[in-house]
């Protein structure tokens, strides 16, 4: 357990490192690499993070699609790679992309930004530029209610500025 323990804090992208002994004189080294699902901005720097809010790696090429979080607060005066960063808002803003990436046809738009600044308004925005008022209340209700409202308006989606998911019946803005 020491060992694995020492081979995680030196290699903060491997997640679950298991080591078995084979007798005579075989050790087998199992691990599981870690995955960036965003980024977040924590004091004046970009870190990638994974779904259980590792900060995996400073950022150092902006050209990849992982969505930005922002509004993450509480944020610690130093940051180590290999942490678990365990902020509320963090942590929702990673809820709302793995709820997001459960559902197909959101699956298949490029998801740019989460901002968690506020959770009772919480939002998300496509790369479309449309933002998604989601709340911090039934996320996987509210999404499905969105998978319907998007099919049903797909035409005008160029037209809107926002879809506020928070009340019984969706609110819609227009540019």
């Amino acid at each position: 357990k020491k060992i694995s323990q020492k081979i995680e804090a030196e290699f903060p992208q491997l997640g679950q490192v298991k080591i078995a002994r084979r007798l005579p004189d075989e050790l087998i080294i199992m691990a599981f690499k870690r995955n960036p699902i965003a980024k977040v901005k924590l004091l004046d720097q970009y870190f990638y993070v994974d779904e259980e809010g590792v900060i995996i790696s400073v950022l150092r090429n902006s050209q990849d699609h992982l969505p930005l979080i922002m509004g993450v607060v509480n944020v610690p005066t130093s940051i180590k790679i290999g942490q678990t960063y365990d902020a509320q808002n963090l942590k929702f803003g990673l809820e709302i992309i793995k709820e997001i990436d459960k559902i197909t046809y959101l699956k298949s738009l490029v998801l740019s930004k989460v901002n968690v600044s506020n959770l009772s308004r919480a939002s998300f925005m496509f790369a479309d530029g449309i933002e998604i008022i989601i709340g911090d209340e039934n996320i996987g209700e509210r999404l499905k209610l969105l998978v319907v409202v998007l099919s049903r308006i797909n035409k005008e989606l160029g037209q809107l500025k926002y879809i506020d998911l928070r009340f019984k019946e969706p609110v819609i803005a227009r540019k």
